[in-house]
């Protein structure tokens, strides 16, 4: 007789924190693809969220998925004077203790929280309670490590390293190599199809004012520093000399362009920036966009040369809809590249090494057409969601043996 979802484990996805970031569209679709006679999915997060509508709507789209959301507000780090800090904690202590009596009632085998401080702090407290084992996954560079997070890292059951380099950051820090697994993100590469956008492709170099015979070079990313959106403006501005007719977006950001007001610091310089070098006809700021995938679909060459990326999704997005990609040597783009073959590495910071791929990438359309189509095929090989949530549903298992059932 096949398993049932009788002898399914149960894994809760605990979520703390004031805000979500990249690892909630990684635990999501974890969640999403999980095989339900294995594993099966509940969720806990924070309702005092900003995006906390947006989270419940996620939740609600799920098949199957038992959640509920508890006020456990803002952290004690962003709470000013005692008496704030007194309420923080009252708060967080009855929202723990409700948190325990739900995954009681839900019979949780598994706790699975990334590694922000306080869903690791919470997740160890949570797992022991109820006697479930604890899953950290690190989504991060294993550097500047809060206590919250060394707490997680001490007391995990199993942890998962999004990439190589993050597992050696994490072994040399102290973690013991047998309870490191390294578990890479994955994609949907079929919803990531060029010409799904076609239209799109020509509306948007339309409102650019790009033809379409100019190449465009574009990154996909909040504007930070070590993102390394400034490194690819000056490479670009190297590069018109040779390529007159190069294009760069820049694609993410605070808000939308047209409210100058929200754009943060960095923003601000790199605007800036590209006003000094006369680049405002060249470099095209898009704001944060809700689907990047028109976007894509309108670049030539994707580049992300950001310093000790853990293991980017918009990579991975990027590669899945063919397009060429440029990422850093260090970071998890190692794990999966080869120079020439599937993508170019180049060193992170390095100007001169990004203006030189950009440059071979631009000079060999048929080069830039086979580098996109082995990224394609890469990612759909290797790189899947499914593969992805049965590396995972594997490990919990290894922790939670059941015996077969026959």
């Amino acid at each position: 007789m096949p398993q049932t979802r009788d002898t399914s484990l149960r894994a809760l996805f605990f979520d703390t924190r004031d805000h979500t970031g990249g690892h909630a569209t990684v635990h999501n679709a974890l969640i999403r693809h999980f095989d339900q006679t294995r594993i099966l999915p509940f969720a806990i997060a924070n309702s005092a969220t900003y995006d906390s509508r947006e989270i419940e709507e996620a939740y609600r789209a799920m098949p199957g998925l038992e959640w509920t959301a508890l006020p456990f507000g803002d952290p004690l780090t962003k709470t000013s004077g005692p008496a704030h800090k007194v309420r923080a904690l009252a708060t967080s202590v009855r929202c723990l203790a409700r948190a325990i009596a739900q995954a009681r009632r839900w019979r949780i085998d598994v706790v699975h929280t990334n590694e922000h401080r306080s869903n690791a702090f919470h997740g160890v407290l949570l797992s022991r309670a109820i006697g479930a084992k604890y899953v950290f996954h690190m989504h991060a560079n294993a550097t500047h490590l809060t206590w919250g997070t060394l707490f997680g890292l001490r007391h995990a059951s199993a942890v998962l390293a999004v990439s190589d380099p993050i597992r050696k950051e994490l072994m040399a820090i102290g973690v013991p190599e047998s309870r490191i697994h390294v578990v890479h993100n994955g994609v949907d590469a079929s919803r990531y199809t060029a010409s799904q956008f076609g239209s799109e492709r020509a509306a948007i170099r339309r409102s650019l004012q790009i033809p379409d015979a100019s190449p465009l070079v574009g990154i996909a990313a909040r504007i930070t520093p070590w993102k390394g959106q400034r490194e690819l403006v000056e490479a670009i501005h190297r590069l018109l000399p040779d390529f007159p007719d190069v294009r760069l977006a820049i694609i993410g950001g605070t808000r939308t362009p047209d409210d100058p007001s929200s754009f943060n610091d960095t923003e601000r310089e790199l605007r800036q920036r590209v006003a000094d070098l006369g680049l405002e006809s060249v470099v095209h700021f898009t704001g944060w966009q809700a689907d990047v995938r028109p976007w894509l679909a309108a670049l030539d060459i994707f580049a992300l040369p950001s310093y000790g990326e853990p293991f980017s999704i918009a990579l991975l997005e990027a590669m899945a809809a063919g397009l060429p990609a440029i990422a850093c040597l260090g970071s998890g783009a190692t794990d999966i590249m080869i120079t020439g073959r599937n993508g170019m590495l180049v060193s992170p910071g390095s100007v001169d090494e990004l203006k030189q791929a950009l440059g071979a990438l631009l000079a060999d359309p048929e080069g830039r057409r086979r580098i996109g189509q082995d990224g394609r095929q890469l990612v759909q090989e290797r790189l899947t969601l499914g593969r992805q949530a049965d590396r995972v549903s594997d490990i919990y298992r290894s922790l939670c043996p059941r015996p077969a059932v026959s």
